[in-house]
């Protein structure tokens, strides 16, 4: 019989349930979806909870007992989930949704905050981004009223991420770092099966484009190569899949596309073994971005797009910024200005109704550079100088060199070459760690040839300039 209890809860839950006896089959279909979900059989954990829930359904309504377990169920149910259907699904707002309500009749319950940072999860990929701040505030003063580190780790990488996605990249990077600083790896096993997730693998994944963003490319490496590295450890199929993502995504931002394939490929593989749709989607995204850059442009941007499709079947909003400039760059490799330019559109009405600004200034950017090719050289340069304040205004600094080497380019081809390099040179200058990233690499070259034209006067030491 202990043996059983171990290994077959399921059965167990079954006989109950033919016996009538409906607590004891709840029991039991609560310990099978547990031993499920802890083997990342995920669909069958969903199986074991939806049947548990389904004989709670049996019994009479009402009830302080009734309520907790159901709202122990549907806790329990959310992991799953959202693994097997991703953050954004339906399913996990409903899920999440009915868990809150339990909690106004079950006041003494303890679930109250996993309950608001599974709702978090759904609003953060499916509402404007202004209700994932609130709804971050909301679960950091609750956790730090309990006192709970695990839960302030929890609450700060929800802020960090509101924050981030919203554009705001210094105050997204603190609450980030109070979220690695506060978190628990001792724990993490037992916590991962609560929350789904190890935020200071998020976290760290996340700040990797953060301080990349931010002008901080050596930390950026740093940052992804932990994240990778604890996420292998964990041996959770879902979290190892999610950050091999995210570091495909980081790779794709550096312009190191070889190593953004390489990661998306990994991604992909294991999602094709436990069925991750969410991160199918994205790992096909990034692979097609990484392949249109490598020269493959109308393979690339037609698996771009059906991964962006699967993407937003999926009930997902954030991440069309992204996408949709991700999208708009390729075309404008592959020559195709009027679809490049019509994913400009998008990614900026998003930006503006949802409020994901952290590729604003790459908006701008981008528009410049498929107006550059129809020759419209006033409007790019616009395009272009937008870039630059938008990216100096939340310190990305190195959005703003990217942006600044195609402005320096047009004044260069315009024998403007003075202008350009006293643009790009304290820029440049600005930087003290990556130099061998490719952005800063070409940065470097483009400055060179600026100074063999002998037109330029010196503003940071030429030591700087060959580093």
């Amino acid at each position: 019989m202990p043996q059983i209890v171990e290994t077959q809860p399921e059965l167990l839950a079954h006989h109950y349930a033919q016996a009538g006896l409906i607590d004891d089959a709840i029991a039991y279909g609560l310990r099978a979806g547990r031993h499920s979900a802890a083997r990342s059989a995920n669909e069958e954990a969903i199986t074991h909870y939806t049947k548990a829930l389904e004989l709670l359904g049996t019994k009479s309504a009402g009830g302080v007992e009734r309520d907790r377990q159901e709202l122990e169920l549907l806790i329990a149910l959310g992991v799953p989930t959202i693994a097997a259907r991703g953050y954004m699904a339906a399913d996990v707002e409903r899920i999440y949704g009915r868990a809150r309500d339990l909690c106004d009749s079950v006041t003494e319950t303890p679930h109250r905050f996993t309950v608001l940072r599974g709702l978090w999860n759904s609003a953060f990929l499916r509402k404007p981004l202004l209700k994932a701040q609130e709804l971050s505030a909301e679960l950091l003063a609750l956790a730090d009223a309990q006192g709970d580190h695990t839960r302030r780790a929890l609450a700060h990488r929800a802020q960090g991420c509101a924050r981030f996605f919203s554009g705001e990249f210094a105050s997204g990077w603190e609450s980030f770092r109070q979220a690695i600083e506060l978190w628990d790896v001792d724990n993490a096993r037992a916590e991962i099966l609560v929350y789904g997730e190890d935020p200071s693998v998020l976290c760290r994944a996340y700040g990797s484009w953060l301080t990349w963003f931010l002008g901080y490319p050596d930390k950026s490496s740093v940052l992804i190569s932990k994240a990778l590295a604890d996420a292998e450890r964990l041996s959770n199929p879902f979290i190892y899949a999610m950050a091999l993502g995210l570091a495909s995504a980081l790779h794709v931002y550096r312009n190191e596309f070889s190593e953004a394939l390489e990661r998306a490929d990994a991604s992909s593989a294991i999602c094709a073994a436990y069925g991750f749709p969410q991160w199918t989607a994205y790992a096909m995204i990034m692979r097609g971005r990484a392949r249109a850059a490598l020269g493959r442009a109308n393979d690339g941007i037609a698996e771009m797009e059906q991964g962006w499709a699967d993407w937003q079947a999926l009930g997902a909003e954030l991440a069309t910024t992204q996408m949709s400039v991700g999208l708009a760059d390729a075309c404008a490799k592959a020559g195709r200005i009027a679809a490049g330019l019509d994913h400009v559109k998008v990614a900026a009405e998003h930006a503006r109704t949802f409020h994901e600004r952290l590729l604003e200034a790459e908006i701008h950017r981008v528009r410049g550079e498929l107006l550059l090719e129809r020759s419209a050289m006033g409007d790019a340069e616009a395009c272009l100088r937008r870039s630059i304040e938008i990216a100096r205004s939340q310190k990305a600094k190195s959005l703003e060199l990217r942006t600044a080497m195609d402005l320096a380019r047009l004044w260069q081809h315009q024998d403007r070459r003075e202008a350009a390099y006293d643009l790009l040179a304290p820029i440049y200058g600005w930087f003290s760690e990556g130099f061998d990233c490719p952005d800063l690499r070409d940065a470097r070259a483009l400055l060179d040839d600026l100074v063999r034209t002998k037109v330029v006067h010196t503003i940071i030491p030429p030591a700087r300039l060959h580093r």
